[in-house]
């Protein structure tokens, strides 16, 4: 499935950085995800957090700067 239709990000993307321990400042600079609309940028830190979870990573606070980016998509 296509997270981020802007760039073509793909959900097998994002779990495979998700699983290797990566997140979304990885993906933004390889990929550029929410980098346009940044309307992909909750459904991926979800599934983020989905993986994460699932490999018995320990729950962290969530992504400190998605506001910003959320804000800068909207300008």
């Amino acid at each position: 499935m296509i997270v981020c239709i802007c760039n073509s990000i793909s959900s097998r993307v994002i779990e495979d950085y998700a699983r290797r321990g990566l997140g979304v400042d990885a993906l933004r600079a390889d990929f550029g995800l929410a980098s346009n609309c940044g309307q992909c940028l909750t459904h991926a830190l979800d599934m983020i957090d989905e993986v994460q979870a699932q490999q018995g990573a320990r729950q962290g606070e969530r992504y400190a700067g998605a506001q910003r980016i959320i804000a800068l998509a909207q300008a």
